[in-house]
């Protein structure tokens, strides 16, 4: 099971439809608040997709928690987004930058799941 923490309806639609299709199945939340709420009450998933610009909690204050998390701390994360600007202090984590060519954002979620 992977993880989508996307605010953007289409787009949410979109990676879970790619997901879908290439055998996985997919959770999402509109924000990190919500996307927190979820992970307490489901099983840890494979991969967190996360966007870094969303309402309530974005992905960097989502990043902060689930890192202080000991059950959630180990979840391997891709950050999708459009501000490749704000990528700088999150080095340590894969990166695709929106809008997203599918062929690439395949490549990266499959590169993000090998052992």
């Amino acid at each position: 099971m992977i993880l989508l923490i996307e605010d953007d309806h289409d787009i949410r639609d979109s990676f879970r439809q790619i997901l879908e299709d290439m055998g996985h199945s997919v959770l999402s939340a509109a924000n990190g608040w919500d996307a927190i709420a979820l992970l307490e009450k489901i099983p840890n998933p494979l991969l967190i997709i996360l966007d870094l610009s969303m309402p309530i909690m974005n992905g960097e204050e989502f990043l902060k928690l689930k890192e202080a998390h000991p059950k959630l701390s180990e979840i391997p994360v891709l950050i999708a987004s459009s501000h490749e600007n704000r990528i700088g202090e999150l080095r340590n984590y894969p990166f695709i930058k929106k809008p997203v060519d599918m062929e690439a954002f395949i490549k990266k979620v499959n590169l993000c799941l090998k052992p």
